[in-house]
């Protein structure tokens, strides 16, 4: 278990897929510990690749992505209840649409009282929008980070946004940093004027491509009538369809702080069958063995128990209790 865990966590991880070799053997891929897609907050976001976040104006994704990034720095388990699973507890953040007086003065309002500035060392901002790319590796080589945020994608495009093989082309260098650099980069877009709150990722601003290239497109939108706002995922290449309907109901408290409104998101799937036999799945999973190996050995010991439960509590069970990734 704990060589599943350190696999998954270790800094290094992107590096050993990211290597000067071109062609890795399946062999290969089904020998490693890896049984599913590094996360790096809860069921949204995964640890490396790119990813979009996008809305409406003033639905706050600004201000859910500083806040995240607090979250991150300051070494939190969780943000926002789910489960947080950083290495360096850093982040970079591109912000074109404000400047230093107006950030400064949020980041006091949203965190006051905190004991100590100290990590907050550890959360970086440009503020320049020419030369992103540039700055960006030239950071990332001199201290690394969990994951880059870049608000806003509108500003820093250059070419024609409703162009497929301009967004293509423009995506390319920013997917390469990221896993040379075993990074997340989140980008904040903006919808069409025509989205309503059920957008989705056909509804991100200009070419198909925005939604087509990231791995991730989170949707963060307002509830019609209501001061609550909804987060959830248009696009997850690294999620069961099941997981894709768990969304994410938040307010905006007095501090300007996000919290979640209704706590009763989690993985709906029912644990109850297998439960006492959870620790005999692990063990038999470090044996390097398949779902069905599991289940067929659990059903000659007396435990009967199908290959598809097998596989759902190692994905649901163990994301949960936060025991991989």
């Amino acid at each position: 278990m704990d060589s599943i865990k350190e696999a998954y966590n270790s800094p290094g991880f992107g590096s050993r897929y990211n290597s000067s070799r071109s062609i890795i053997t399946a062999k290969e891929m089904l020998e490693n510990d890896i049984i599913e897609i590094p996360m790096l907050w809860g069921h949204f976001l995964p640890k490396m690749g790119l990813a979009v976040i996008s809305g409406n104006s003033d639905t706050g994704k600004s201000t859910l992505m500083r806040q995240l990034s607090s979250a991150i720095v300051t070494g939190q388990e969780q943000y926002l209840g789910l489960p947080l699973r950083t290495v360096n507890n850093n982040v970079i953040y591109v912000c074109t649409e404000d400047d230093v007086t107006s950030i400064s003065s949020r980041l006091k309002k949203e965190f006051d009282g905190i004991s100590s500035t100290d990590p907050y060392d550890n959360l970086r901002y440009i503020f320049e929008e020419d030369d992103v790319y540039e700055n960006l590796e030239a950071e990332l080589k001199r201290k690394p980070a969990d994951c880059v945020i870049i608000d806003a994608l509108g500003d820093i495009f250059q070419g024609d946004m409703n162009n497929m093989t301009s967004v293509r082309s423009f995506f390319k260098p920013y997917k390469s940093l990221a896993s040379s650099n075993n990074c997340l980069i989140i980008l904040v877009a903006h919808n069409r004027k025509s989205a309503n709150e059920n957008a989705g990722k056909a509804d991100v601003l200009g070419s198909q491509a925005f939604e087509a290239k990231p791995r991730a497109v989170l949707m963060l939108s307002q509830v019609s009538g209501s001061p609550l706002k909804e987060l959830r995922i248009s696009k997850g290449n690294f999620v069961s369809e099941e997981v894709k309907k768990i969304k994410l109901s938040l307010q905006i408290n007095a501090e300007g702080m996000f919290e979640v409104s209704v706590p009763s998101f989690g993985f709906s799937a029912d644990m109850s069958q297998g439960e006492k036999y959870f620790d005999r799945i692990i063990e038999l999973k470090e044996e390097k063995l398949s779902s069905r190996n599991i289940a067929s050995i659990l059903t000659a010991e007396g435990k009967k128990i199908g290959k598809s439960k097998v596989a759902e509590i190692l994905k649901e069970r163990i994301r949960k209790d936060d025991k991989i990734v």
